[in-house]
Parts: C-alpha cells; sequence; structure tokens
C-alpha cells in the first residue's frame, strides 16, 4: 500500500474495540450501518473497508465528531451471517487518518475518506532488536501474563525480528483501555512506541498482582470461615 495513498471506503465503527495493523480481528457487527458497511466493502470495494471506534460506547448513531479520527483499513476475509449480527474476520492492513466522515443515508452506512499513515521504519536492524530483547526481558519476568498468552503470540513473541510488529501483536492482546490503545495506534515515533507498549506490559503486570492478592485473600477467608 502506498504511502499517502488517500481511499474512499465503507467505514465499520465499532464499541471499545481498537485494532492494529499486522494482526488478524474476528469483530461482531451488529447495528445496521456496519453490516451494510460490511456488504458494500464486499460488493464495491474488493473487501477493503475502514474501521474505526466510537469514543463513548453508549452512543447508538455517533456523528463524525464521535468517532477517533484514526483508525485502520482492514481487508475482510470471511463473514458469518448470524440472526441479527454479522462475524467478519479482519486483516488489518495499515493505519489510516481520515480526512472526512459523512453518512450514506440511502444505502445506510457510513463512508470514509483516509490517508494511509505507515509507521516510519526502525532505523536500524540492531534498533529493532534492542527493542524486542527489553520487551521479551519484561514479559520473561511475568510468567502469569505469559502463561494466559495464546500460542501464536508466544511463537512470535520468541521468533519476531521487527519490533514494530511485536509491538502491534502485544497491543492487539493486552487489557489496556480504549484511549491507551487508541493512542498508541496514532503514534508515528518508534521510540514513543516502544515506550507506550512497556507501560501497557508493566499496567498487566499490576492487574495480575492485583488479582492475585485478591484470590489469596478469598482463599485465606474461605479457609478460616471453614475452620470456624
Amino acid at each position: 500500500m502506498a504511502d499517502n495513498q488517500t481511499l474512499t471506503l465503507p467505514l465499520i465503527i465499532t464499541r471499545g474495540m481498537v485494532v492494529f495493523p499486522g494482526n488478524q480481528k474476528l469483530i461482531e457487527a451488529g447495528r445496521s450501518f456496519s453490516i451494510n458497511a460490511v456488504v458494500a466493502a464486499k460488493e464495491t470495494a474488493d473487501s477493503l473497508v475502514f474501521l474505526t471506534c466510537q469514543k463513548g460506547t453508549n452512543i447508538e448513531t455517533p456523528t463524525s465528531d464521535d468517532l477517533y479520527q484514526v483508525g485502520t483499513l482492514c481487508r475482510i476475509s470471511s463473514t458469518t451471517s448470524r440472526d441479527n449480527s454479522i462475524k467478519v474476520r479482519l486483516e488489518v492492513i495499515e493505519r489510516a487518518k481520515f480526512t472526512s466522515i459523512t453518512k450514506d443515508e440511502t444505502n445506510g452506512y457510513y463512508v470514509a475518506q483516509g490517508e494511509i499513515v505507515p509507521v516510519p521504519p526502525v532505523t536500524s536492524a540492531k534498533t529493532s532488536q534492542g527493542y524486542i530483547d527489553a520487551i521479551n526481558t519484561q514479559l520473561e519476568n511475568m510468567p502469569s501474563i505469559m502463561t494466559n498468552m495464546p500460542k501464536s503470540l508466544l511463537t512470535l513473541v520468541s521468533k519476531s525480528d521487527n519490533a514494530i510488529t511485536l509491538i502491534y501483536a502485544l497491543a492487539n492482546y493486552l487489557d489496556a483501555s480504549l484511549e491507551n490503545k487508541q493512542q498508541l495506534l496514532e503514534l508515528d515515533n518508534v521510540e514513543a512506541l516502544f515506550t507506550s507498549i512497556m507501560l501497557m506490559i508493566k499496567g498487566e503486570e499490576t492487574k495480575s498482582q492485583i488479582e492475585s492478592s485478591i484470590n489469596e485473600s478469598v482463599r485465606e477467608s474461605t479457609e478460616k470461615s471453614q475452620k470456624e
């Protein structure tokens, strides 16, 4: 995909979900305008579609101001219809910055015009490997997180030679806030991306420690009750 290329495509709008380039994602479209966008993308746009997230999860019919203006270009690889929704498997290709978002009232879906904005490459293979090594070291000290990772991500963590691919894969998996994930998606600086993912990993560690503490308290309370 050429840098700075501008495309006009149907737009899928998610609630509480940010997706990252280089990943595959299964989403469920339930609102009519997102279902119609999926259909239009398959019929008129070679299965290409833009995706962005709305800022508030409770908004039923968002305006352009309710949507993040940086999203992703995706290709629909498969769909499965279910009652009043449709499951969509997406190949997430690249980031996109939207210059306009409008609703096609006639066909019942949103349309976005967006410019493709790839992340700048890491300056050297040595720098990329340095980022990868630092991420691996951090993860190796957090076995509770790695235990729950899918096998495909564990393989990527151990064998990746591309820092950006690894950062985006981890961001796609980690349970960070919507705002933090969106902020990471919008970053154009590789060093800032690395700093952001390290903070996400540490946040995951903190949550894991809290959960362990709660589980220990529950266990102790249960044992005490049984003794009494």
